[in-house]
Order: C-alpha cells, then structure tokens, then sequence
C-alpha cells in the first residue's frame, strides 16, 4: 500500500471540524472523525477511483458530512 500523508494544514481542518460537531451534539465529533477515517481508507485502497478534478488532484466525499479530501495519487 502506497504512503498515506496527511498534511499539517488538513489535521489541524480535521480537529476544528471535530471540535465544531461535538459542540453541537456529544459524539457527533467522533462520528465525522470515523467517516475521515473511512474516506482516508478507501482513498489508500483504491487512490484511482476518485474522479480528478484539478491537474491530478482528486477528490473523494465524505460520508454524512459535508466534507471533501483533495489527494494526489
């Protein structure tokens, strides 16, 4: 499996989002962190199946919520 990086910029994105959904309901921060999480697996599995959308740069959706992760490949 190829080298999963991800960027200082998107975690620090990841834990406000966090952040942000536990504020409004206990446990829905983690529930965002879970389909990251999942996001993330299926991009290491399958990093050609999401649509390019910019020079190279793919994007997978997030499940639930309205989140994007922009990767190369």
């Amino acid at each position: 499996m190829p080298e999963f990086i991800v960027r200082p910029l998107a975690e620090a994105d990841a834990q406000a989002a966090f952040d942000w959904y536990e504020d409004r309901a206990e446990g829905l921060g983690h529930e965002f962190l879970r389909a990251l999480d999942a996001s993330y697996a299926s991009i290491a599995r399958w990093p050609e199946s999401y649509p390019i959308v910019y020079r190279g740069v793919r994007r997978a959706l997030l499940r639930r919520f309205p989140y994007l992760v922009y990767y190369r490949a």
